[in-house]
């Protein structure tokens, strides 16, 4: 069992590095997407989303990949502070709001950190991985939102698209 376990792992990792991939590059970030997501034509140099494909006709939630620049409030404000006042605000929008894990990000030569946490929002349960990267003053907030069901799913290749990040 374990060895059909690694082997399905295997080609899905491989099918992941096969995918076509689109550049969306602005003055104040780059990151690269699987060309099969669909990229909100209102994206703009302080915000964009990428969805991933419906999933099948019962699909309860478009996953979805967002990303927002804010200014930080006070120079030296750090990823880890960000994420603690996040983890202070996001109650008030996600119902039974639950932090699953937060803990320093891996974003080359940038202070960043990450929470994931599940809720519910619009009556609908999801699951969520927020990415704060601190750079030049700013917060680049990446928040991918799942159905609970289908996060691991797309796991990888969102944190693949994160990796591909860069604030400019």
């Amino acid at each position: 069992m374990k060895k059909i376990f690694f082997a399905i792992s295997f080609f899905c990792a491989s099918a992941l590095q096969a995918q076509k991939l689109t550049t969306l590059s602005k003055p104040t970030y780059s990151i690269k997407y699987p060309s099969n997501w669909e990229l909100d034509p209102s994206s703009n140099a302080k915000q964009f989303t990428v969805k991933a494909p419906a999933d099948d006709a019962a699909d309860v939630i478009a996953e979805n990949l967002n990303v927002v620049i804010e200014n930080l409030p006070t120079i030296g404000y750090t990823a880890e502070q960000y994420a603690t006042f996040s983890k202070g605000y996001l109650p008030q929008k996600v119902k039974n709001f639950t932090v699953l894990q937060s803990k320093k990000g891996n974003i080359a030569g940038k202070d960043s950190w990450y929470t994931t946490f599940k809720g519910q929002q619009n009556n609908k349960k999801l699951q969520w991985k927020q990415y704060y990267i601190v750079f030049k003053g700013k917060v680049h907030i990446l928040t991918f939102t799942a159905a609970p069901a289908q996060y691991n799913n797309y796991l990888k290749t969102v944190d693949a698209m994160i990796a591909s990040y860069v604030a400019k």
